[in-house]
Formats: C-alpha cells, structure tokens, sequence
C-alpha cells in the first residue's frame, strides 16, 4: 500500500473574505507534503475572489471562480475534481493544525480505512471541544457525528455525489456518510488531533429555535427514511418515531400548564363580569370616568379589556382590527398601489430606499401593513413612514397568517375601489436558506422600478389586457416544487374556486403549472378576484410553529399565479435588463419565450 498517498484538499469559501486566508494558510503549513491545493469560490460578492487569487498566485494551487450555485453543487463539484487518492474538504471559515493531514493519512493506512473523522475544538460564538463516539453506524443513525472535514479514500466517494434535494435543507453531509457506511466501508476515529470549527451566530444549523429545530428534523428523517429504507426501515421508523414522542410529551405538559393559566384567569374574569361593581359601570359608564383619575385603575380596565376580547373566536376578532383598519383607505386613489408587510419594522428605510423613485416619478399609492402593536417603536416608525411619504396609509394589524392573510384582506378592500395592480412586497428574511438575504434583496430588486427604462417596460407590459402576474426573474419554480406537503391545501383551495373537476385536473398536470417563490410580484387584481372571494377567515390560518410549507398562505403563494394560468392568463419575469413571458412547453422546466428587453 502507499505510504505516501496525494491527498487533494478542497477549501469551499463562499463570502468569508476574513476567514479564508487562514483557512489557506492552515493548509500550506501542513507537515504532510504530497498534497494538492484547489480553492472553489462559490459566487461571493464580498473581496474573496481578490484574496484567493492572491494566495493561487503566490503559492501555485489551483482556483476556481464561478456563479453561486449553493454548497451541495460546490461539494460534488470537489468531488469531480480531486485528483489524489484521498480527498479532504475544508470549509473556509476553519483550520486544521499543522499535523491534521499527516495523522489522518496515518491512521488510514494503519487501519486500511476509507473514511477518518476526528473530534474538533470550537470557536467564535461558542467554545466548545466535541467528544465523538468510536465509529458505530447505528448511532450514525440517530445523529451525524462525522464532520465535512474527514479524510475519504477515492474507493469510497468513487460515483458517489452529495444529494441535490438537500440543498436547502441542510444535513447534506450527513446523508453522503450514510451512504458511504451502508455500502460497508472502513470507518475510523482518529483522536490524535481535531479540526478548528468555526461557529457563527448565523450559521444554517445555529439559528433555529426548538420547535424549528423539531420541524427541521422530524421532515428531514421523513426523507432519509424514504431514501434509506431498503437497509434498516425498522431503525429508522424508531428513531422518528421516538422524536416524535419526545416533542409530543413536552407539548403536552405545555399545554397542560396553559390550561391552568386560562382556567385560572377566566375564573377571575367571570368574578369580574359577575360583580355589582361592573354591571353598574356598563349601564352607567361612571367608573370608567373615576379610573382615568388614577393610572392604575386605568390599567385595569384596559387589561379588563383585552381579557374579554380574548374570549372572542379569533376570527371576529381579527376582523374587528381590519374593518376598523381598513377605513383608512381613501376613496378616490391611483389604480396602481405597492403593498408593503413590514413584519421586520427595522427594514423601513431599506424599502424606502427601492420604492423611493417609483413614488417619486410614478402614480402609486403606498400601503404599509405593520404588527397591531401600541409600543414606542411603532409608533416612531410611523411618523418614519409618513415623513418619507406623506401620503402613505399605515394599517396597523395582527400578526397572524404570514404576510398572506393582510394582502387578501387589502387586495379586497382595494379590487373594490377599482385599484387594477397592486406590486406586493414583505419584510422577508428567510433564515431557513443559507443565502436568505441576498435571495430576498434579489427578488426585491428585480421587482422594483429604479428608473425610466425599467418603469416604461413594466408599465407597457401592464397595458396587456392578458397580463395577470409579472414576478422576479429567477424565482419562478414548478408547482411540482415541494408539492406532497402543499397538496392538500392547494386543492382544497382550487375546488373552491373552479369546482372538483378542474382541481383534480391541475393536481394531475402540476408539472404544467408554476409560481413564484418568495409571495413578491406584481398581480393584476381582477386576474386573482377568484382567491380574494374565497370565504375565508383568520381561523384558516393557524397558529405557525415556522413551518417551510404545508399552511394556507403557501397553497395561496401557489395560487396567485395557478389561477390565472388555469385561466389561460400570462405571466412574466422582470429583472433590471428585461421582461419575459412565460411559456408552458414541457412538463417540468418552463421554457423562455417571448423576450422584451429594456433598451
């Protein structure tokens, strides 16, 4: 056997320009000399592509620059390219000690091993040293506990590529050393050294809260149940199944101590609405008179409130708020309007930014929809708001049903004033994507007019009497697109709408329709009256624990362009260069036709 085996080492960098010159760094100075260098930088918009060509020039590895495709593509694309007989891939914001490389060549020829992970040493957010297991692939089962940054023979990846699917849902790596064992491989630990890992606030796997973390799992086991399951179903199904218990014994107990929580405060409530004290204030109205003397009564009185509309169906409730909300609309407005959910409030003046010219040169009415909340902040962002805009209307209501439940509510009210196109847009973070925020500013961007050219195309496209939707380039995907989760909604939905015929029509020819992702485009509202006369109501949109798909508001961010197209409406892309019609030509990928470009 060699005992001087090439090991190829591939560092992935995608925006860590103050982190992948020590990654580099780390490499160069390893005691293990048979090594070759390659560095794929995977799209950064920040100084990396300037540093790593420093370094390839200085030190002669190879580099490789390309558009941003994600970390999935970026590992198989190490995969097609190593040339050694080993491959280790290093992410660009850790480091390996001087003898890491070294060590694992050792250990894996000592052992005959296709595959040597090692413990690592925290840092950054959280210091930590981990203390793997020995190698045992039924505890690989229950939860990965071997890093990217093994050491893996060419026998054992040879044919073998990172699964697409997971792209965005993370855990990639450890469905690929899944994979990897169950074929029988040689497996080892090596605790003579460990890997630095870097730990970031925002990492994809740091930034979830319990019941996300729950979800994430519990979804992701789904799938490797269903990928793996020709080995161990059986271990499998156990292991879900017992985090599924796990999760429903503590909601459970939750729910229990709400229980008393409610009971308890209800029986106050009834001790209240049942005193003598209180039936003389609501006939006569003098103790609310005598509490505003004194700050505490009024408190009590306000909390007296609040308990009693508490008791109210959540529907009527809420659309108590937006029928009180909604007078604020004028009469007699433009017939374009731009819908902004600001959910985040800090966003304000990043979208007062993009629409600044489009409110500036355009005749456009501006809505902005913010959380029911009486707190300081609100009400600053307010005053924010109308010192950029006079004549924006502020509609303060609840959070509930995303930014999709508001829209339906304004759309309505606004599809009755005679408004012909509404350009929706919401304060959108999506912490469940690894780009979330470059992917929302994106979307924003290609949507909103920053000048006459882009304005004139857009407005021209409009006047199109069968124009329903113009979304952002790059975001329309396929119905088919996680569609098992959706499914039931998006056709209970359709049945209301064209009845059960059309419905299992389209549910069957999917692949035939299409939407935008993200819930940001411009619609025209007559084409989408059919989903603003559906019947209903807050109780539709249940308490969220932020789930990826499967509520109303996703099967209606499907519905606002399926309507229209079942409808034999057309739809476009826009971005800063041109604007698209859409065509339906094959069953799963859209193809392009019909181009206008920007001149």
């Amino acid at each position: 056997m060699n005992n001087n085996p090439l090991v190829s080492i591939v560092i992935t960098c995608y925006n860590y320009e103050d982190y992948i010159g020590e990654a580099i760094k780390s490499v160069l100075a390893q005691d293990y000399e048979h090594l070759e260098l390659i560095v794929i930088n995977d799209g950064s918009s920040d100084k990396s592509d300037e540093l790593i060509r420093s370094y390839a020039i200085e030190h002669k590895f190879k580099y490789i620059s390309r558009p941003n495709k994600g970390v999935v593509a970026t590992r198989n694309q190490a995969l097609r390219l190593f040339k050694g007989d080993y491959l280790l891939q290093l992410d660009a914001d850790d480091t390996i000690p001087s003898n890491y490389v070294s060590e694992l060549v050792k250990t894996a020829v000592v052992n005959r091993a296709g595959l040597v992970y090692t413990d690592y040493v925290a840092f950054g957010a959280r210091e930590e040293v981990s203390n793997f297991p020995e190698y045992n692939y039924e505890m690989l089962k229950n939860g990965n506990f071997i890093h990217i940054s093994c050491l893996l023979s060419k026998q054992v990846v040879e044919g073998r590529t990172f699964d697409e699917n997971l792209s965005k849902k993370s855990h990639e790596d450890w469905d690929f050393f899944l994979g990897i064992c169950e074929s029988g491989a040689t497996v080892v630990k090596c605790s003579s050294v460990k890997l630095n890992y870097r730990i970031h606030d925002s990492s994809r796997n740091n930034n979830l809260t319990v019941y996300e973390d729950r979800i994430k799992y519990t979804q992701l086991y789904k799938y490797l149940i269903d990928k793996h399951e020709k080995t161990n179903p059986k271990d499998f199904y156990y292991l879900v199944g017992r985090l599924f218990a796990e999760w429903y014994a503590e909601l459970d107990t939750h729910r229990v101590e709400q229980a008393a929580t409610i009971a308890h405060l209800e029986n106050r409530l009834d001790n209240i609405l049942s005193s003598r004290r209180y039936k003389v204030a609501e006939k006569y109205g003098n103790y609310l008179s005598k509490a505003r003397a004194t700050p505490a009564k009024v408190k009590h009185i306000t909390e007296r409130r609040i308990k009693r509309l508490s008791r109210l169906p959540t529907d009527i409730r809420i659309d108590r708020v937006y029928k009180r909300e909604l007078r604020k609309i004028p009469e007699n407005g433009n017939k374009k309007a731009i819908i902004l959910h600001l959910y985040y409030l800090e966003m304000w003046p990043y979208f007062s930014e993009k629409i600044r010219y489009m409110l500036t040169v355009g005749k456009y009415d501006l809505f902005v929809n913010i959380p029911h909340d009486s707190s300081l902040m609100a009400i600053k962002l307010e005053n924010d708001i109308k010192a950029d805009y006079a004549n924006a209307i502020v509609l303060h209501t609840p959070n509930h049903g995303r930014d999709v439940l508001s829209f339906l509510k304004i759309a309505k009210k606004l599809n009755e004033k005679g408004y012909e196109w509404i350009l929706k847009l919401h304060s959108k973070k999506s912490p469940q994507r690894e780009d979330g925020k470059d992917w929302s500013n994106e979307i924003i961007s290609n949507l909103v007019a920053c000048d006459e050219k882009k304005m004139t195309k857009i407005t021209q496209i409009m006047t199109y009497q069968n124009t329903a939707v113009i979304g952002p380039a790059g975001s329309y995907v396929p119905l088919t697109t996680f569609y098992n989760d959706n499914q039931p909604k998006v056709h209970w939905l359709l049945t209301e709408i064209f009845g059960r015929p059309s419905a299992d029509d389209i549910n069957a020819n999917n692949g035939q329709y299409g939407f935008f992702a993200g819930t940001m485009l411009w619609i025209r509202l007559t084409a989408i009256q059919p989903i603003l006369n559906l019947p209903l109501t807050a109780n539709n949109y249940p308490p969220e624990s932020a789930q990826l798909d499967g509520t109303v508001a996703h099967a209606i961010e499907r519905l606002l362009c399926v309507v229209p197209e079942y409808s034999k409406m057309d739809i476009y892309e826009v971005n800063n260069m041109r604007v698209k019609k859409i065509s339906y030509k094959t069953d799963l990928i859209p193809d392009w036709s019909d181009y206008y470009h920007v001149n």
